[in-house]
């Protein structure tokens, strides 16, 4: 998508970055829809995205990705690792009292 692809995380974003192949990415990824879905439902402007590193090594590289997958929560363009429990009702809860 274009805001990925422009690196404008401006307002409230939690973007997960991912090799979509391995085993951990599987476990999580449904969590992760989950939340999207449910902030979404309750009309909160934060976003959640996903990028593919295998096809988005740049990106992953200007934010020091180093392991998979790695959650990053983006205010205004800053991005701050999000090292939180990595279920939908905890990510939807940090992001809107984040807001």
């Amino acid at each position: 998508n274009n805001t990925v692809r422009q690196n404008s995380f401006n307002l409230l974003n939690m973007v997960n970055f991912a090799l979509l192949q391995i085993e951990k990415y599987f476990h999580f990824f449904p969590e992760y829809v989950k939340a999207a879905k449910k902030l979404e439902q309750i009309g909160s402007p934060a976003k959640l995205a996903k990028i593919d590193c295998t096809v988005e090594k740049a990106l992953a590289t200007k934010y020091g990705v180093k392991g998979y997958p790695t959650l990053k929560f983006f205010k205004n363009g800053k991005p701050v690792d999000y090292a939180g429990p990595r279920e939908a009702a905890v990510i939807d809860t940090y992001l809107t009292d984040t807001i």
